[in-house]
């Protein structure tokens, strides 16, 4: 009896045994067998980099840079294929020849080199209309794409107002104006889509004869031409005074020019429309309780490459002084910067990088601060640009970026030992099996601990902005000094990497808005950006009153035609915005119904309903309000409906 025991002992441990291995995944089955001391996972998993900008940039260091220009003519390409592409003689207003191009396909050029080096690229363009989008291409030196951000080349689309002035509803509103394109022949370097790079990319090109394609990727665009060139060097503000005292430059006298952010020229999407902003009675224009589009920029206006553009017209020649009244009340602990160009050029290089540090009001920020930079505007129109760049937020973004790539790998190699859930009581020798582990992550905390550091300096404070990249620094640093805690910290390991990777993402997005913009003779006092006290409360009394008074819920017109309906919307202002103005620009003067739109809450329909005091219809509702409805019998059958 005990050896017949004992014998079923020893099978049940076997089967237990075997079914454990069984169900293991092949991951935890393949870390069972030991592995030498000092075995190299960089074989199986490898993240080389050598198609980035960087490497390549770096790999033609010492080419030459040739001061000329090679121009390619549009219409004179060698092959196309993949779509239809036609050549049209002064199209939109062009002197001379374009090759219109569709929205896939692919067209090649020969260019002739005469001397070999890096050049820069650009392309005179004219949108043609599509699907609203960027238009984006792929290029090729010799049909092979020569890194990686030349994949993807994005070239605006140019949008406006639809009308010049604003409108107003019949109760007084200012109604957000519709955003339609308004496309023109331009000018745009071949640029990193990212805006990693403050400069147009430079492509090196052997000596001879070189094919270069574009592919199109999204939407169809005209090209005049493409020309391989040089940026001219753009001078330091000091280098420009001197200049300005050697041709005998002088400050304007008495002038001052305001132009409303609102009233902007052109902006690279329709994103960028005019906002109300009725935080401050400075802001202009204000009213108490009416809704003025008294703003520009935004939550909008928050990624790399997005610009907006004013027109100014200046009345004499002369040294200026620039200020924009701003806000920048989402980035505590992070600046927002933005660049500056007239006339298409960066006046110095001062003006590639301009900072705008957290304040949770308006200020009056002059170009230069204490000791205004000064602009040189000969008579006439100019062309001012703001566009959304990473400045000194580039590199710190790119660093983070190479230790997230870093950190993931070794990721992946612990992984590929523990699985996706480590035993607990299991010592899984991670410091034998992955060599440089430990290294690996001491190395990363000093790196994310010195990016942490950087925005702590330039902003004065420490601020939730980094407070991701402690939380990874500490964890490395534990990890570094106690390996063998890696397997059963390996979830919050995941979750702060991943934390990594928002933190670059959402550092990349700086929003920013402008009231108005002042051009100004040094001589000139600007106008004061902050309400005084009794403003203030004039403010706040007028507002409280106008909360009795005022009907916030209606949204546009209300003005009533023979035949009305009551529309109910429960979701946000900006939507019923949306809404009511297709109503007003094409439902109603097509149909003469005049539509009541009014914004509620979403629990209110259902009592209103059975109250008798609801909408004719209502829009936009959760999914259980039908399920509502139907169980009150109050759903009707839509089939026996004759229409």
């Amino acid at each position: 009896m005990n050896a017949r025991i004992r014998k079923y002992l020893i099978w049940s441990i076997v089967i237990v045994v075997l079914l454990a291995v069984w169900k293991l995944t092949p991951a935890e089955r393949g870390s069972i067998p030991t592995v030498a001391a000092g075995q190299d996972f960089t074989a199986i998993i490898s993240t080389d980099d050598t198609n980035s900008y960087e490497q390549y940039v770096e790999q033609y260091a010492s080419a030459a840079r040739p001061d000329r220009t090679i121009r390619v003519e549009g219409e004179d390409y060698i092959e196309v294929s993949g779509g239809e592409f036609v050549i049209a003689d002064g199209y939109e207003g062009l002197d001379g020849k374009a090759v219109l191009t569709p929205d896939k396909g692919t067209i090649d050029w020969k260019v002739n080199v005469e001397e070999p080096g890096l050049y820069h690229i650009r392309i005179h363009y004219f949108p043609i209309e599509g699907k609203s989008a960027a238009i984006e291409r792929s290029f090729a030196i010799n049909h092979e794409i020569p890194f990686a951000g030349a994949e993807l080349l994005i070239f605006d689309r140019i949008w406006d107002n639809r009308e010049a002035e604003l409108r107003r509803d019949d109760r007084g509103n200012d109604l957000r104006p519709r955003q339609v394109e308004n496309p023109r022949w331009s000018i745009a370097p071949f640029r990193d889509s990212e805006w990693f790079y403050e400069d147009p990319y430079a492509f090196y090109f052997e000596q001879g004869e070189q094919v270069i394609s574009l592919t199109a990727l999204r939407e169809p665009m005209a090209i005049d031409y493409i020309e391989l060139y040089q940026e001219d060097d753009i001078p330091s503000y000091e280098e420009l005074q001197a200049l300005y005292e050697e041709q005998g430059l002088k400050p304007a006298d008495k002038q001052l020019i305001l132009i409303q952010g609102e009233h902007a020229s052109s902006k690279s999407s329709p994103t960028l429309y005019p906002i109300s902003d009725r935080s401050s009675p400075a802001v202009v224009p204000y009213d108490v309780s009416k809704i003025r589009m008294n703003a520009i920029g935004g939550i909008n206006w928050k990624l790399p490459g997005q610009w907006i553009e004013w027109e100014i017209e200046v009345p004499q020649d002369g040294l200026y002084q620039i200020a924009f009244k701003r806000k920048q009340n989402m980035l505590r602990g992070v600046y927002a910067t933005r660049s500056l160009q007239i006339d298409g050029k960066y006046p110095f290089a001062e003006m590639k990088r301009i900072r705008y540090p957290y304040d949770s009001d308006y200020v009056m920020d002059v170009l230069g601060g204490e000791e205004p930079y000064l602009f040189y505007l000969q008579q006439g129109k100019h062309r001012l640009r703001m566009t959304v760049a990473l400045g000194e937020l580039a590199p710190l973004l790119k660093t983070i970026e190479s230790s997230i790539l870093e950190l993931n790998e070794m990721y992946r190699k612990i992984l590929m030992i523990t699985s996706n859930n480590p035993d607990p009581f299991r010592d899984y020798q991670l410091p034998k099996r992955i060599p440089d582990m430990t290294e690996v992550f001491a190395e990363q905390a000093e790196i994310i601990q010195s990016v942490a550091d950087y925005l702590e300096e330039v902003t004065g404070e420490r601020s939730d902005k980094v407070a991701s990249l402690i939380n990874m620094v500490v964890q490395l640093k534990d990890m570094a000094d106690n390996p063998d805690t890696v397997a059963k910290r390996l979830d919050t390991f995941k979750v702060n990497v991943g934390g990594l990777g928002t933190w670059l993402l959402t550092i990349r997005e700086q929003p920013l808005s402008f009231d108005y913009l002042v051009v100004a003779s040094p001589d000139q006092e600007l106008p004061d950006a902050n309400a005084t006290f009794w403003d203030k409360s004039v403010h706040e009394m007028g507002a409280l009153i106008s909360s009795y008074t005022e009907d916030y819920d209606s949204i546009g017109n209300v003005e009533q035609t023979e035949r009305s309906v009551t529309v109910w919307i429960t979701t946000g202002r900006d939507q019923a915005q949306v809404l009511k103005s297709l109503i007003d620009e094409t439902f109603t003067p097509e149909t003469n119904i005049s539509i009541s739109l009014r914004l509620v809450p979403p629990n209110i329909l259902l009592p209103a309903t059975l109250a008798g005091e609801g909408p004719d219809v209502a829009m936009q509702i959760g999914e259980d309000v039908p399920v509502n409805f139907a169980m009150r019998s109050a759903a009707a059958d839509l089939p026996k409906f004759a229409d």
